[in-house]
């Protein structure tokens, strides 16, 4: 065994297993002190204080009732835990720690290594069962990549354990239906690791992903020792945090869904906060995580104050889904002023807006995607003077976004829908009198394709805008109309 590997070991295992115990932080992750360092400099916590709190709550030997204790098998809720880290911390400057959101913050620096997930997947391709065994002190899953890639799944905030117990290593076991000393469990702290050799698993101290690569390549035929595949696009580097607007309903509600789905962390953001929660339940029973934040997206100091706080609480966002719009039919000559500015308000102005906030994490993180919603009315349309002239004037923006931000990695792109079925268009057959049913089967006579959009072919095309494998088209204009569009 190289020397590199046998560092690895806690002790030595048997020469064949038919399974693979993965824990999360500091293993799929990079170590979780990296981003604990981040957030206590960005919050301003005097780091004595947070270890003197960390030692006591994390102590082996302390009994069950501790709050990391607590929290991680379910008891404690987030905020309460939230709140009494709170009330022992001490900051630089003397101010009061804020709760809301702390853990939030504490893990957003916690990046996926994407070499151990191409591992993962390499010993998967082996024919090893790979499954997922973690202890969950606030850490943020990729649930929808999780669950695609390691079966079981054993979260101690889901099943009221926590490692080092030897009841959910038998509770890992049952699932995985393989015997115990057939199972190598791999984590990087060693009581959890001792635990699991107690429960009759194989065990391994993972030091890095190249060591733990090593030692698995001389016990799994056909798992070379170096990586092979790290171009695979599916491999997560990070879990990248998206905003997306006017995403209460509609269009909007549409791609926050898919992106979550995608494995984002998606923030719902509209005009009335409370009607963004519906969105955000739905991302958080299927594994994501969202965050609803109200906001005027015309309004700068409240569009800066809601950037900040999905930075603070969801992660720094470096995908931005300008979606937001109002519509103020009318004819030129009826067309009021007010009516004109309002559409110029939300479309255009609440996309430079938005930009300019977000751009700052985007080319600090030398990555980023914008996607901002035009209209296949930007080429002209009867009654919509003001609509079609925002949806026009978003095309130029997008283009000279494109140009000016390229050489930070960040891309942007424009969507064009045609005829989408939503609340606003149903509004807009009401408005001049049209039952619905009867307005959409005008227009779906002139759709080649046959059939009025919906919003989830709009979310596929975002989907793709913002994908990592995009990073080279930029300063498009796609119109997404069932049909050729110029």
């Amino acid at each position: 065994m190289a020397a590199s590997a046998s560092r690895a070991w806690v002790s030595e295992p048997v020469r064949e297993i038919d399974a693979v115990l993965f824990d999360y932080g500091g293993v799929l992750t990079g170590p979780v002190k990296h981003s604990i360092t981040g957030w206590l400099a960005a919050d301003g916590i005097e780091p004595e204080s947070f270890s003197r709190t960390l030692r006591a709550w994390m102590s082996r030997d302390a009994a069950d009732g501790t709050p990391v204790h607590r929290l991680e098998t379910g008891v404690l809720p987030v905020a309460a835990f939230e709140a009494l880290l709170a009330a022992e911390l001490q900051t630089t400057d003397g101010r009061v720690v804020t709760p809301d959101g702390m853990l939030s913050r504490l893990f957003a620096g916690m990046q996926a290594d994407s070499a151990m997930f191409e591992l993962v997947e390499d010993l998967r391709e082996t024919g090893l069962e790979v499954g997922l065994l973690s202890n969950s002190w606030g850490n943020t899953y990729p649930r929808a990549r999780i669950d695609e890639l390691f079966d079981p799944v054993v979260i101690s905030c889901e099943v009221g354990l926590r490692k080092p117990h030897a009841a959910i290593y038998e509770l890992a076991l049952d699932e995985l239906g393989v015997p115990a000393d057939r199972v190598l469990f791999i984590d990087d702290a060693e009581p959890n690791v001792v635990g699991a050799r107690a429960a009759g698993l194989q065990s391994m101290l993972h030091i890095d992903h190249a060591s733990t690569r090593a030692a698995l390549a001389e016990l799994v035929p056909g798992l070379t020792p170096h990586p092979h595949r790290s171009h695979r696009m599916t491999t997560p580097t990070t879990t990248r945090t998206a905003i997306v607007t006017g995403a209460a309903r509609g269009i909007g509600a549409g791609v926050a869904k898919r992106l979550a789905a995608d494995g984002l962390a998606v923030a719902v953001l509209d005009l009335d906060e409370t009607a963004c929660k519906s969105v955000v339940t739905e991302i958080e029973t299927t594994g994501g995580r969202a965050l609803a934040v109200g906001v005027d997206v015309a309004d700068e100091e409240a569009v800066q104050a809601a950037v900040e706080r999905v930075a603070a609480e969801l992660g720094e966002p470096t995908v931005l889904v300008n979606n937001a719009g109002i519509l103020r039919d009318n004819l030129l000559f009826k067309m009021t002023t007010t009516d004109w500015d309002a559409v110029m308000n939300v479309h255009l102005r609440g996309a430079f807006l938005m930009t300019r906030a977000v751009q700052t994490y985007m080319t600090k993180a030398n990555w980023g995607r914008v996607v901002n919603l035009s209209s296949t009315s930007a080429l002209g349309n009867r009654g919509q003077a003001n609509y079609a002239a925002a949806k026009a004037g978003i095309q130029g923006f997008t283009k000279t976004l494109a140009i000016e931000l390229g050489k930070y990695g960040v891309t942007a792109n424009a969507i064009a829908p045609g005829f989408i079925e939503t609340e606003m268009t149903k509004a807009t057959a009401e408005r001049i009198g049209v039952p619905f049913d009867d307005f959409r089967t005008v227009l779906v006579k002139e759709i080649p394709v046959g059939r009025a959009g919906q919003p989830a072919d709009v979310a596929h095309a975002v989907s793709f805008f913002a994908s990592e494998g995009a990073g080279f088209v930029s300063g498009q204009v796609l119109y997404l109309a069932g049909g050729p569009k110029s």
